[in-house]
């Protein structure tokens, strides 16, 4: 707890910061909006798995699927579908 507090008031952008932890907490707007902020875990599957959906729909598929090689623990490709 004292970390995060040293963090918050060490912030050169305390108000973005915090607002981004309650977007992130609490699911706050669409997941592209979270995605933009950077209010998702494990952001750079977030990004690319909501890519690759977009892609899919202009190409006029229904649905895609997300495939991971090289998974420590699988937790990468669990997050994304946790935050929709």
């Amino acid at each position: 707890m004292q970390r995060k507090i040293q963090n918050l008031i060490f912030d050169p952008f305390p108000i973005r910061t915090l607002a981004k932890h309650v977007v992130k907490t609490l699911n706050l707007g669409s997941y592209e909006q979270r995605v933009n902020i950077g209010a998702v875990e494990r952001l750079h599957y977030g990004f690319c798995v909501y890519q690759a959906a977009k892609l899919g729909k202009v190409l006029g598929y229904n649905r895609i699927s997300v495939v991971e090689y090289g998974v420590a623990g699988g937790k990468g490709s669990v997050n994304p579908g946790r935050d929709e």
